[in-house]
């Protein structure tokens, strides 16, 4: 993931850029109306916005979907 990161840091935006359109979010730290509120603001003197989400795992619409999977899973059987 680190590999993929740094790729995504070196190539999609600018030094300059980066201060105005890069948004670094924690998964534990963050819920989805916020992601989406990050991903939807425009682009500041740049074509696009880059949004990462570290420990995505974390993130509490990824547990509640692994709950209802795990639970259509269990149920069906």
């Amino acid at each position: 993931m680190d590999e993929i990161e740094n790729a995504l840091l070196e190539t999609v935006l600018s030094e300059d850029e980066k201060a105005f359109n890069l948004g670094i979010v924690y998964g534990s730290e963050a819920n989805a109306e916020q992601l989406i509120s990050i991903a939807k603001s425009y682009p500041m003197m740049a074509e696009k916005r880059l949004l990462l989400v570290r420990e995505a795992q974390s993130l509490n619409a990824y547990r509640d979907w692994e709950t209802d999977r795990k639970s259509t899973r269990l149920n069906s059987s």
